[in-house]
């Protein structure tokens, strides 16, 4: 199927999913104001309305009437909180409060400020204490004791030490004359006095090691009981809460999400949230919802093409084994903005599967349309079992041995939105609502 392009819806007026886009009103209203007037998804009951919208819906002067008592009723309903809840200083931040025209709903948005605070607290505690004791060791000490050592001391010596002299003698003599002397050495002996080294036997101190038995102070670690003063730190967790509650259905939907901080012993939960919103929320949305947005003098013309598609859809090709099964005209009237975000059918509205977000939203409208489909089957000589229904739908085809191949499709089935002035043919351009619809096609074998 080729993509269907489709005029972004999100920001159109819508009222049980119409969306109104006026091109002339009549009357008491101001033309020139209202012409080609967009109209918001949302109403922020915490403002006044836009005085031009206002102008052209006169019944928005009762949301505007809201706007001033909304936060006081919701921040009252919240103050009812214990402070186990949410802490002896907590405190709460209400950042929104909107009306979806389509779904229906109120949302409430705010944050919460969850924080406890303790006072002091004396307690006994163990405390780990170092003490002393004295004991006995044995500990090496030096003694000395007298013994004879050998000892080297210099002792004075007298020494005949020989020398040489040189003395003049004859060495020719004639008549008893000498007639020839030569000097001579000659060996003498002399006596000196010298200092030697001489061992001797003496007595002296001499260490040695001993051991002694000593008192010492040792320390050993104990356990004290000892008094002290506590400041338990501070609990607190910054809560983004979001409150969402169905007209419609009377179903609340409460979420918390406690990113900062550390939650502790507070007991802050979705259910608390609830408890306290719920006997305020409901009254001011049926206010709301009895508000009549389409202004005086306006007719809503609307057309719903799915018997057209369905039509379209079914018809098979001749000499064809295909048989088609097209969705039921409760699911498609349930599959559209009046029970999911518009952004989510404009990105399913493109033809094969659905989606993974999409078939999570889905999933319980699927299995109450394969009761349809399987008298469907039934009918055409074909069994499917629930298992495989779903996982056609998340993958597009399917292969079944006794069948043949299984084709799903995604298809639009809008709503045209078509707003004109009563008792003429001055009429807006058609504005598309997108819904979702599918095809399965059985081809035979």
């Amino acid at each position: 199927m080729n993509k269907v392009c489709l005029k972004i819806f999100a920001t159109s007026f819508f009222m049980s999913g119409a969306g109104i886009v006026f091109s002339e009103l009549a009357g008491a209203f101001d033309v020139n104001s209202c012409v080609n007037l967009t109209m918001p998804e949302t109403l922020d009951l915490l403002k006044p309305v836009d005085s031009t919208l206002e102008a052209c819906v006169p019944e928005l002067k009762k949301v505007n009437d809201l706007s001033s008592s909304v936060a006081s009723k919701i921040n009252g309903a919240l103050s009812t909180l214990s402070g186990a809840e949410i802490g002896n200083e907590g405190k709460y931040e209400l950042s929104r409060v909107t009306y979806n025209l389509s779904g229906k709903e109120i949302k409430v948005e705010g944050v919460i400020l969850a924080r406890h605070v303790y006072g002091e607290i004396k307690e006994q505690i163990p405390v780990p204490v170092t003490k002393y004791r004295k004991e006995q060791f044995p500990v090496t000490v030096t003694k000395y004791r007298k013994e004879k050592v050998p000892v080297t001391v210099m002792k004075t010596q007298t020494k005949r030490v020989p020398y040489i002299e040189m003395e003049s003698r004859c060495v020719l003599s004639i008549g008893g004359k000498c007639r020839k002397r030569v000097d001579v050495p000659v060996d003498k002996w002399r006596e000196v006095t010298v200092k030697v080294p001489v061992v001797e036997m003496q007595w002296k101190n001499v260490p040695y090691p001993d051991v002694e038995m000593q008192w010492k102070n040792v320390p050993y670690p104990d356990v004290e009981m000892q008094w002290r003063t506590i400041q338990p730190p501070p609990i607190s967790a910054t809560c983004n809460y979001t409150y969402i509650y169905n007209l419609t259905t009377s179903e609340s939907t409460p979420t918390i999400s406690c990113g900062q901080g550390g939650i502790g012993n507070l007991t802050i939960n979705a259910s608390a949230l609830a408890r306290v919103l719920n006997g305020e929320v409901p009254s001011l949305g049926s206010i709301v919802a009895a508000v009549n947005m389409i202004p005086p003098g306006v007719t809503d013309k609307s057309d719903d093409t799915y018997d057209q598609i369905r039509s379209q859809q079914s018809g098979a090709e001749p000499g064809s084994q295909t048989s088609t099964y097209f969705s039921s005209r409760s699911f498609v009237e349930w599959a559209s903005t009046k029970n999911l975000a518009t952004n989510l059918i404009l990105s399913g509205v493109t033809g094969g599967a659905l989606s993974s977000q999409l078939m999570l939203e889905l999933e319980e409208k699927i299995k109450s349309e394969f009761i349809f489909f399987s008298q469907f089957a039934t009918q055409v000589g074909a069994e499917i079992a629930l298992e495989q229904f779903l996982e056609l739908a998340k993958t597009g085809s399917l292969s079944i041995p006794s069948l043949g191949s299984v084709e799903f499709k995604v298809v639009n089935v809008p709503v045209n939105r078509v707003m004109c002035v009563t008792g003429t043919d001055k009429c807006n351009p058609p504005v598309p609502e997108p819904r979702i619809g599918f095809a399965i096609k059985l081809k035979k074998t």
